[in-house]
């Protein structure tokens, strides 16, 4: 996630949330990451669940999307699956 044309400084910030789908805060991710601040920042979205239609608009080169396909009920191994992924993504900081 580290093409050539991004600045090297950028922050990686690493989004969380149950579902990438329709919804507000969904919403308002999207606009942040379309619209905020392209030099200075890169985004990792993981969907504990699945990643909607809101996906496929996003840019690649700055905006990578995980899908952990969490099924219903408890997962005790989630934390440690969000923790390797946020590290293999190199975030900066966590939302």
């Amino acid at each position: 996630m580290n093409p050539t044309h991004v600045n090297p400084n950028s922050i990686t910030v690493g989004h969380v949330l149950h579902a990438f789908t329709v919804g507000g805060e969904e919403r308002e991710l999207l606009n942040i990451v379309s619209y905020g601040n392209k030099s200075q920042f890169r985004h990792v979205i993981i969907a504990l669940t699945v990643a909607g239609d809101f996906a496929s608009g996003l840019d690649p080169e700055r905006c990578k999307v995980i899908e952990l396909r969490k099924q219903p009920g408890n997962d005790f191994r989630l934390p440690f699956r969000i923790a390797a992924m946020l590290r293999d993504s190199e975030a900066d900081v966590v939302h």
